[in-house]
């Protein structure tokens, strides 16, 4: 967005606006806005932008309350500088209440949600915000597993929304009073979720101890300015995954390797690979990990056997296993892309499944 734009601000109720293109009920290639054809389940990508539609419609509707009383709002230069307009309309404005519509159509209904733990009921129950969820749609998995609430959905969703669509831009612009800071703040996604600013539980989910941050879902940027007006982004790869791209990080090149899950017609005891039949170990262990996250450490018999059961057990949970490899001290790596080095007799090795 140009601050020079006779345009600006976004006009919520241009689709040019808000979309960045026009819309249209389909495509000349036969796809829908999904970009699917046949009314096909929509994968991880489509769910994902599905649920930020309804986020920017959230964000174009708190542009269009805050413009209304605004007497800069038609300002090229808003967020530029301060006019005496401008700061007696700060002034009027500063008790810290975020605006909402008479809907509560910016998230009032956040406050219910600060500290909900959606972890056990996202495949079934209540959903992460946006639109009903897609088949395909990764965002209620991986809620669950990080133990995430659904104010932290929200905030996640507010913070990648820029990288996955480049129209939030203008609307974050506006909403930060500076048009040259289209990411989401800490500020912003309060106001989009209904919070007030001095809210010390919606500040809590944002501490470096949260599950957001805790788990490298999410950055707080520049830590030198006031807490409201810091930069949140997700992580390149997080968003990767969201859109169904599960290529591993590049710092693992050579280290890991992705076992995916076993089919569904392949899981089961009849898929461990024991000639033995059923193993009761695995059973609970394959349990314990379709449960939750679980680390666990595996001693073992023979070299071979901790991988094996860790295998075995997450083929039956239906998990995705994740070989690491790591460099030990004094281990030689060899140019298939794999260390070898011999196992130490008094300590034999050990695998991590995740």
């Amino acid at each position: 967005m140009n601050p020079a734009d006779p345009a600006y601000p976004p006009d919520p109720a241009d689709p040019a606006d808000r979309t960045g293109r026009a819309a249209h009920a389909g495509r000349a290639d036969g796809t829908d806005h999904t970009g699917l054809r046949d009314g096909r389940a929509p994968g991880p990508a489509a769910a994902l932008t599905a649920r930020l539609t309804r986020l920017r419609e959230d964000a174009a509707a708190l542009v269009e309350l805050r413009s209304a009383g605004d007497p800069t709002a038609d300002d090229p230069l808003r967020g530029l500088y301060l006019s005496p307009d401008a700061i007696r309309h700060a002034l009027r404005t500063a008790d810290g209440t975020p605006p909402t519509g008479e809907d509560g159509g910016t998230g009032a209904d956040a406050h219910d949600d600060v500290g909900g733990d959606l972890g056990g009921d996202l495949g079934g129950g209540e959903q992460p915000p946006g639109a009903p969820a897609h088949p395909g749609d990764r965002l209620p998995r991986l809620a669950a597993r990080f133990g995430l609430a659904l104010l932290d959905v929200r905030v996640l969703l507010a913070a990648l929304a820029p990288d996955v669509d480049r129209t939030f831009e203008p609307l974050y612009g506006y909403l930060n009073d500076d048009v040259g800071r289209r990411r989401a703040t800490t500020g912003l996604v309060l106001d989009l979720c209904g919070l007030p600013a001095d809210s010390a539980a919606a500040r809590a989910r944002l501490h470096p101890s949260a599950p957001l941050r805790a788990s490298g879902l999410l950055l707080v940027e520049e830590g030198e300015r006031p807490f409201l007006s810091r930069s949140l982004r997700v992580p390149d790869r997080v968003t990767a995954h969201l859109l169904g791209d599960d290529t591993p990080d590049a710092a693992l090149a050579g280290h890991a390797r992705l076992l995916p899950a076993a089919d569904a017609a392949g899981t089961g005891t009849g898929a461990r690979g024991g000639a033995g039949g059923p193993d009761p170990f695995t059973d609970r262990l394959a349990a314990r990990l379709a449960a939750s996250p679980l680390l666990v450490h595996l001693r073992e018999h023979r070299p071979g056997d901790g991988l094996s059961c860790a295998l075995a057990a997450l083929r039956a949970a239906g998990r995705e296993a994740l070989l690491l490899t790591p460099l030990p001290a004094g281990g030689t790596a060899h140019a298939d892309g794999h260390d070898h080095t011999e196992p130490a007799a008094a300590h034999p090795p050990a695998h991590s499944a995740h």
